[in-house]
């Protein structure tokens, strides 16, 4: 396994649209904590997808969870639709941080095709997207980062999905395998 200083990174600019947008998604919320959070997490995800229009990958970040006012505010969400695909989870990590991993919320871990490490400056004008690992994981380790250099291969190797979830069913408290009732993520 190659250490974090020896993967593939890539950083991107945190453009002022990029932050209007994330103040936007902050007022929305009366908790300081969430409203910093979604800060953040607005933040890591404007970072993976201009790395990923950068690579010639179709997202479309206006269906994602993180764009969801409502979503937003019932979990700690960061992630990006690729159309086709899946979503990946875009955890941001402050570089003042001295963390050796990130905790995945459980209630996003499953479905999320892959989670990405998204360092934030500072200044918070660039962020630098560190790798990333498979889906299925409750942290990353950044020591066991996949180098982003893989990170195409990984996303092309998924088959597309037409998986539809029924919100109507879920709010009957009919749920499908993973889904749970909002009580019981509170």
């Amino acid at each position: 396994m190659k250490r974090l200083s020896e993967t593939a990174q890539f950083t991107a600019p945190l453009s002022t649209s990029t932050h209007r947008l994330a103040q936007q998604f902050r007022h929305q919320h009366r908790n300081p904590q969430k409203a910093k959070q979604v800060y953040l997490n607005t933040l890591a995800v404007s970072a993976v997808e201009f790395y990923l229009r950068c690579m010639g990958v179709d997202t479309d970040w206006s269906i994602s969870q993180s764009y969801d006012p409502i979503m937003q505010s019932l979990l700690d969400v960061a992630d990006l639709d690729l159309p086709g695909k899946g979503k990946l989870e875009c955890r941001p990590l402050l570089e003042t941080t001295t963390a050796t991993a990130l905790k995945i919320p459980l209630e996003i871990c499953r479905d999320r095709i892959a989670h990405i490490a998204v360092q934030l400056a500072p200044s918070l004008q660039e962020a630098t997207l560190l790798g990333f690992v498979p889906a299925n994981c409750e942290e990353i380790v950044l020591d066991q980062l996949r180098s982003l250099d893989d990170l195409a291969d990984y996303l092309n190797q998924i088959q597309p999905t037409s998986y539809r979830v029924n919100l109507s069913n879920w709010l009957e408290n009919l749920f499908e395998t993973g889904w749970q009732s909002l009580t019981a993520l509170t």
